[in-house]
């Protein structure tokens, strides 16, 4: 097989256009009037990533992410490919007023984005469900968006304080990423910025608020909504996910089964799915040669003749990963045109890094989820055998402190995947425990 077509079937294996909801968030801000700037744009982007982020990291929402947004940029990513027609909720925070919003032009240099044609061209976006317009006196701008069909936006009727705004934000974020809908999370953010002590930071996120102005005690943040259903809307269509299992003891041995990047994960010894060449393109082998560096790859070439059995592991340092070493588990093969490892043989790679580990004096061994990618091994069949492989492996005394499988939603993998995975690997504890 030709190494162009190699590389072609693995990366078509691998690459998935990605189809979740997306959540397009921004700031602008005025960088040259010093009593403008506007502190608390930064930690509310900060703070909505951070609340978002097990959902994005799980595939179940892709986060689009703004800073100094131009008029140029927010047209361009509405419009991309990549996220076109998948945008469910678009977050802007910055100076407003009634009549415009304040965008970058070019570096530090910001305007006033009139809203007429703004507002017309946000309101055509379709897949829209949520626009948050967290500025001065957005309420105008709300009301035209949900006559232009938008369902729910939430708005300002009054001056706001930058820091409650981005504590509200925050919070209305928060409550979202946990499932709650957008009436629950709004009225929940409502309520935690009602029991909470202001801060009397007194900037607002108007131009040229005057210093004399006087400020309404009405809330200032307003929900406004096509209809009662439009409430119920929630970020997260998909259940919760199977909850990780961790502190398992196998005959005293700790068993994690949890939802991380193997390459972000500390560990003595992570172990890598390989291919017969030893090849690392796609999936976690690519990331993990990524943390590791190229070196690995001369370490395997001088010490290992290609090809590999289906099953065998080879053993390299751990490069660059911080990681003290790799172990690299065949489980597929394309001269045999695609050949994946049998469960026999998952389970027999298994056992062999531990037994690795063992005479390396690993104390702690991370396993993704071996041959679930370009292997094609089935989700909830990796889940059984490795589990299982660990519990017979674990029936004599080791002197392993800790296995990890660490599960990641990576390109063309699906949460609900990682949930059979989980869900299996519980079934066969539960069993044999």
């Amino acid at each position: 097989m030709s190494k162009t077509l190699y590389a072609s079937i693995e990366h078509n294996i691998v690459e998935n256009m990605e189809t979740c909801p997306a959540v397009f968030i921004a700031y602008a801000n005025d960088y040259l009037e010093r009593r403008q700037y506007l502190v608390g744009l930064r930690k509310e982007l900060d703070g909505i990533g951070k609340a978002l982020k097990p959902l994005s990291s799980n595939k179940l929402i892709q986060l689009v992410e703004r800073r100094d947004l131009t008029a140029d940029g927010l047209f361009e990513t509405f419009r991309d490919f990549e996220y076109k027609g998948r945008i469910a909720a678009f977050h802007f925070c910055g100076h407003a007023d009634a009549s415009s919003l304040l965008l970058q032009d070019r570096e530090t240099v910001s305007h006033r984005a009139p809203a007429e044609g703004l507002f017309s061209f946000i309101g055509r976006q379709s897949s829209l469900h949520l626009v948050f317009l967290n500025g001065c006196y957005t309420a105008s701008h709300a009301r035209t968006l949900v006559r232009n069909r938008v369902p729910v936006v939430i708005g300002t009727g009054d001056a706001v304080d930058d820091r409650v705004a981005a504590r509200f934000a925050i919070q209305f974020y928060d409550g979202l990423a946990m499932g709650e809908t957008v009436e629950e999370a709004y009225l929940n953010a409502v309520n935690y910025i009602q029991t909470s002590a202001s801060e009397d930071s007194l900037q607002y996120r108007k131009f040229h608020f005057p210093e004399s102005a006087e400020i309404q005690e009405d809330f200032p943040f307003k929900i406004y909504y096509r209809d009662q259903e439009a409430l119920r809307w929630r970020l997260r269509e998909h259940p919760d996910p199977v909850g990780e299992l961790r502190d398992i003891r196998v005959n005293g041995v700790q068993l994690d089964i949890v939802y991380e990047d193997i390459t972000e994960l500390p560990s003595d010894a992570m172990v890598n799915s390989c291919n017969e060449q030893m090849l690392m393109r796609g999936g976690v082998a690519a990331a993990i040669l990524h943390k590791a560096g190229e070196g690995i790859l001369a370490e395997l070439k001088a010490n290992y003749r290609a090809p590999l059995k289906l099953g065998e592991v080879a053993v390299s340092s751990g490069g660059q990963s911080g990681a003290r070493y790799i172990y690299h588990a065949c489980m597929v093969d394309f001269h045999q045109l695609i050949a994946s490892a049998s469960r026999e043989e998952l389970a027999n790679a298994v056992k062999a890094c531990l037994t690795y580990a063992e005479q390396h004096r690993v104390q702690h061994i991370a396993f993704p989820a071996l041959g679930t990618g370009v292997a094609r091994i089935r989700f909830r069949n990796a889940g059984d055998t490795m589990v299982e492989a660990i519990q017979a492996f674990l029936a004599k005394p080791s002197d392993i402190e800790k296995i990890t499988i660490a599960l990641y939603a990576r390109s063309g993998i699906l949460q609900t995947q990682l949930e059979e995975f989980l869900r299996a690997a519980r079934r066969r504890l539960r069993d044999k425990p």
